[in-house]
């Protein structure tokens, strides 16, 4: 995620996981690894927070992502068509548990925003992205 000049270093409260505390105005992130890829979680914790988030992607070359109709997007290799990971569709949920839309925004091809509709949200709200290297 593109962090603020702000944000403080990460703590580790267990070896695959890190939180960073500050990447925006009343905005935490938590980054996971998973059995088979990563996730990262925003907390929102008040209005003051964002409701956008960007993301630098380093794509390896001959990849692109690719936009797919379940709202998440595939790393694919356009000559052989082939999937190697998945960026599965952002979800959000506010403090009552209830659902939030969320989707992606490719800005370019290695840059990518992930934008809530927070409005009438409780907060805090969450808002999360999990990485899949095997499509399931």
């Amino acid at each position: 995620m593109d962090l603020a000049d702000s944000a403080t270093g990460a703590l580790m409260p267990r070896p695959t996981m890190r939180v960073f505390t500050g990447v925006a105005a009343a905005t935490d992130v938590v980054a996971l690894t998973t059995a088979d890829g990563a996730a990262w979680l925003a907390v929102a914790r008040g209005p003051g927070a964002p409701t956008r988030f960007g993301f630098t992607i380093a794509l390896p070359e001959g990849l692109a992502l690719e936009p797919m109709p379940s709202g998440g997007l595939d790393f694919m290799h356009p000559h052989y068509g082939a999937t190697v990971g998945r960026l599965y569709r952002p979800w959000a949920s506010d403090a009552m548990f209830r659902p939030l839309p969320a989707e992606y925004h490719v800005r370019e091809p290695a840059a990518l925003t992930v934008s809530v509709d927070s409005a009438g949200a409780a907060y805090p709200f969450v808002v999360g992205v999990v990485y899949g290297s095997s499509p399931r």
